[in-house]
């Protein structure tokens, strides 16, 4: 049985990070995807085959190491009750396409909330019950 995105919430919450990463409060890096929640249940990704690079506003998305679609991003730390992102992608198949997300860091772990479909819908919160949001979850590179 695979866990529910709660208990992976409480898991980022409460778990020691180890060693954090130099300029850990940034989301700037290289993230390996761990696992992805939907449909309220969590699935562990191993081996992980995709990660994500941000610098500054540059977002890569990754697959086998090659990249698979660029875009910008918007962060806003201080939104309440989650730090926002809104991604527009600028190559690939995604062109042109933008989501809104919200997200969660902690050390050198990610969680990002999206909505299944494009456009103007930000996620409220880390919930993937109704099977509308997909939760991925990513470790930093060290």
């Amino acid at each position: 049985m695979f866990p529910t995105i709660r208990s992976l919430i409480c898991t980022l919450l409460l778990s020691g990070t180890g060693a954090v990463a130099q300029g850990a409060d940034t989301l700037d890096g290289i993230w390996t995807e761990y696992s992805i929640g939907a449909l309220g249940k969590v699935v562990p990704v191993f081996p992980s085959n995709t990660s994500i690079e941000i610098h500054g506003k540059s977002f890569a998305l990754r697959y086998n190491g090659k990249v698979k679609a660029r875009a910008e991003i918007e962060v806003n730390r201080e939104a309440r009750p989650h730090a926002t992102m809104d991604i527009r992608f600028t190559s690939s198949n995604y062109a042109d396409a933008s989501r809104q997300a919200i997200y969660y860091l902690k050390g050198d772990k990610l969680m990002i909330c999206e909505h299944r479909s494009e456009g103007d819908i930000r996620p409220t919160n880390f919930e993937t019950d109704s099977g509308e949001t997909v939760v991925r979850a990513y470790k930093r590179n060290q």
